[in-house]
């Protein structure tokens, strides 16, 4: 969920549209794949418009427009941001943006959660023998060092959480855009195995 921030007065910015898509790289244990935004299912009853709410204000609050949303669907996007309950509005607009009003102590909640995901993914893994993540400062890289002693299965929950957590901090810290440069490196060997620029990279 790629997020534009604007203030009430500001005028909101057109957003591509963008194909369902994935991203997929090698690691030592074969292909990891991990979604890219997806076609809205219009056959879904669930009511994702400003409608949904009956007393609409957004007096004071922040607007963010999701633009590279890292979800099923936009229509999810807006269902799991609804559901934390740290948001005033999440809705699509008319011309299929995600839009979300919320205060700024609630998107204090939404950088401290993800930065307390991002810790305890890398930490967790520290002395693991498959895999380990490093980092950087600005959440903008992430290096996986990797051997066939891990497991796919564990490694791609851990990639995907840590790739969500980033995408919040970025965005939610008033980011126009997000983007996490991956790269695999295989630890018996040295050599690096893949690198994809997500989600801008297919």
């Amino acid at each position: 969920m790629g997020v534009r921030q604007y203030k009430n007065d500001e005028s909101l910015k057109s957003k591509e549209n963008e194909p369902q898509t994935e991203v997929s790289w090698a690691t030592p244990w074969g292909k990891a794949t991990m979604k890219k935004v997806a076609d809205l299912n219009e056959t879904e009853s669930y009511d994702t418009t400003k409608s949904f709410y009956e007393d609409y204000d957004d007096t004071g609050l922040e607007t963010c427009i999701l633009t590279g949303i890292f979800a099923d669907s936009e229509e999810e996007a807006i269902k799991q941001v609804r559901e934390t309950g740290h948001c005033r509005y999440a809705y699509l607009t008319e011309d299929g943006k995600c839009e979300i009003k919320l205060t700024e102590e609630e998107k204090t909640w939404w950088i401290d959660s993800a930065k307390k995901t991002v810790d305890k993914i890398i930490e967790k893994n520290v002395d693991n023998e498959g895999y380990t993540f490093v980092l950087s400062e600005d959440y903008k890289e992430l290096q996986v060092f990797a051997n066939k002693d891990g497991k796919l299965s564990e490694f791609q929950a851990d990639i995907t959480n840590l790739v969500y957590a980033i995408e919040i901090i970025q965005l939610f810290s008033g980011a126009d855009d997000w983007n996490v440069v991956i790269t695999v490196t295989n630890t018996e060997n040295g050599v690096e195995i893949a690198k994809a620029n997500y989600p801008k990279s297919s």
